[in-house]
């Protein structure tokens, strides 16, 4: 089963349940959290492999904090904690999800989620991390900057892309972070409104200094009911950091597509660089949800010194968010005769010296260039390349090159993705 067809499954679950726990009329509070968490225990025990020997813990605690979190996705068990029937605590590295669950969720739950899941990153900050965050990092620095994650050490970043590096690289080492509310803003317009009355109370002042809402400190995804807000931090959803934006780049983006895809492509995501899942998992990998753009990120400078995070509301009217739900067919980069040679010279040689090479020129202006720095930039383009020491290098980890009905592609294939897209283009 795949990523669409379980989260089909999980979305009519949690529907029909909620619907019957409604029904049931509860008013003791304390009953009514037990019940949607179990409610939420139940679908993420369904989300999850089960060889993985992983542990859905309930009202647990992670090694450090006094905080109780609702739901905990562990790596192995937890120490029990003494007189408890189903209480443990983990340790920060056994913590791979943690998902804050609410009944209904408006202003005030919007503001008891943020804060209870913004004691787990605090956690993380300057510990070592596996390899497989390492590789999980890689990833996001690639697909949003369109740099090597060298480019950072060697000084080759602004200081808005440091900034954005440093959120890139650090949210892969903090367990994913989810609210999950099953009733609550009756339309997507009032739940981005929801959430940013929410921010607004949370501004920095030459008074006061509000610490804890940096983008590594935002929950990577809130559920309500049937909207979504997600974070888009590299690896699954890409923030394309363009240079000209002024050093803004999308922090967040809201959708009215099934909310159970969004947590299973976020938790999917996690376990599958961790435990080296088969891409399968995810389907053909060739339709994504659109997101509408809802928060902007960018560091908050004071004389050239960096001293907190900005941010930008994105107003959309009801009308322009339902035009932008729309599922994205996926497609390769379509590529020329010049791009084709220099994507295969770079997969079988690693590299192309472009510091006066008159003959790399000479090419590329015959095949219908201006100049050298033409090609490159619409090379660079593609974020299929970057440039590293005066040599062009290959960004991806397996870069495959096809002819599809008289044209040229090219694309990231190390998941088959782009096999998938071209067997679709022959049944077509």
């Amino acid at each position: 089963m795949d990523i669409y067809s379980l989260s089909d499954l999980l979305y009519a679950l949690a529907k029909q349940e909620n619907e019957v726990l409604k029904s049931y009329g509860i008013q003791h509070r304390p009953t009514i959290g037990n019940q949607y968490e179990g409610l939420t225990a139940e679908i993420l025990n369904k989300s999850i492999f089960g060889d993985l020997h992983l542990t859905v813990a309930r009202n647990s605690f992670i090694e450090g904090s006094n905080t109780e979190y609702d739901i905990i996705l562990a790596d192995g068990t937890g120490m029990p904690v003494k007189y408890s029937e189903r209480q443990f605590v983990f340790k920060p590295q056994q913590v791979l999800a943690v998902i804050q669950v609410k009944k209904n969720l408006y202003g005030a739950e919007v503001k008891d989620s943020y804060e209870n899941l913004a004691t787990i990153a605090p956690l993380y900050y300057g510990k070592s991390t596996e390899e497989y965050v390492c590789r999980l990092a890689t990833t996001s620095v690639r697909n949003s900057l369109g740099k090597h994650v060298s480019a950072y050490k060697k000084g080759e970043l602004s200081l808005d892309e440091e900034y954005l590096y440093h959120t890139l690289v650090t949210d892969p080492q903090i367990p994913v972070r989810i609210v999950l509310g099953y009733n609550g803003y009756s339309s997507e317009t009032n739940f981005r409104k929801g959430i940013v009355e929410y921010l607004e109370t949370c501004k920095t002042t030459a008074n006061a200094r509000k610490n804890g809402y940096g983008p590594n400190d935002m929950p990577n995804l809130i559920i309500c009911e049937d909207f979504s807000c997600i974070k888009i931090t590299g690896s699954p959803f890409c923030p394309l950091y363009n240079p000209s934006n002024n050093g803004w780049w999308n922090l967040l983006g809201t959708s009215s597509y099934n909310p159970m895809y969004f947590l299973l492509e976020t938790i999917w995501t996690k376990l599958s660089y961790k435990y080296q899942l088969p891409s399968i998992l995810f389907g053909e990998d060739l339709k994504t949800p659109c997101l509408s753009p809802f928060l902007d990120a960018k560091i908050h400078k004071d004389k050239g010194t960096p001293i907190g995070w900005d941010y930008d509301y994105k107003v959309m009217t009801t009308q322009q968010l339902s035009q932008n739900n729309i599922i994205e067919e996926w497609k390769p980069i379509e590529i020329d005769n010049a791009q084709w040679v220099i994507l295969g010279e770079l997969g079988k040689n690693g590299s192309v010296c472009i510091k006066d090479n008159k003959d790399l020129e000479c090419f590329v202006i015959q095949e219908g260039y201006s100049d050298l720095n033409d090609f490159i930039d619409k090379l660079l383009a593609t974020r299929l390349v970057t440039i590293d020491s005066d040599n062009l290098k290959l960004l991806t980890y397996q870069c495959d090159r096809v002819c599809v009905k008289g044209k040229w592609y090219a694309a990231e294939n190390v998941t088959g993705r782009l096999n998938n897209w071209v067997m679709k283009q022959k049944k077509g």
